[in-house]
């Protein structure tokens, strides 16, 4: 008996401090983006649906949509056009920034209503010299699409001037929540992965206890 609370007492005070660690670590992202509204000034973007959007909502700290459609949420949905279509949205910070890693809040309408307003995919570019830009990455999500995707920047770079690009997936303009970013590097685990941490730290317990106990114990 005392033997299993030893053993509960140990594989829950590790997991509480990997967990702890996870949370401290996506709280640190919040609490560095440099794309907050705050900081960032549009210079243009494609049209936007005509229900009620604001461009800067696609930042941090933007208004709320006043369209009924999406219940007071804070997403930007652009123009209806045909599959394939390109949105842009070119802005600035207020001084030049260090970007590491990008966080891009997305939302379709999923499987059920034919992935309507998922993007088709998402290209990240900065200007490198006066009226060049560079591409910094490029995903295509899969469908239904995720809710979030989590990019690091193979290269890093300073840069005042940005360019996101949004295609459209469907037959309807795509619907952006957030983009969001960061001077480090992402490193938010999965919930399988805690799980996974989670089961190896049983078998290193176990192991411990069977060999203070002097015989081997099934895994």
């Amino acid at each position: 008996m005392g033997r299993k609370i030893y053993f509960r007492f140990v594989l829950g005070l590790t997991l509480c401090t990997v967990l702890t660690h996870v949370l401290s670590v996506s709280a640190y992202a919040s609490s560095q983006n440099l794309f907050a509204l705050s900081n960032v000034s549009v210079i243009s973007y494609s049209p936007l649906n005509p229900c009620g959007f604001s461009i800067n909502t696609m930042f941090a700290g933007g208004p709320a949509s006043t369209c009924s459609t999406e219940g007071g949420a804070h997403p930007v949905i652009f123009a209806n056009h045909s599959p394939g279509a390109a949105n842009t949205v070119t802005f600035s910070t207020s001084s030049a920034v260090f970007v590491s890693s990008l966080k891009l809040f997305i939302n379709g309408d999923g499987p059920a209503n034919g992935n309507l307003r998922d993007i088709g995919s998402f290209t990240f570019s900065y200007e490198s010299s006066p009226g060049v830009w560079t591409v910094l990455a490029t995903v295509t999500p899969s469908h239904p699409e995720p809710n979030v995707i989590v990019l690091n920047l193979t290269t890093p770079v300073t840069g005042q001037f940005f360019r996101a690009q949004f295609t459209q997936y469907g037959p309807a303009g795509p619907r952006v929540d957030e983009l969001q970013a960061f001077s480090h590097p992402l490193v938010t685990p999965e919930p399988s992965t805690v799980v996974l941490l989670g089961s190896g730290l049983i078998a290193v317990v176990k192991r411990k206890l069977s060999m203070k106990k002097g015989k081997p114990l099934s895994t």
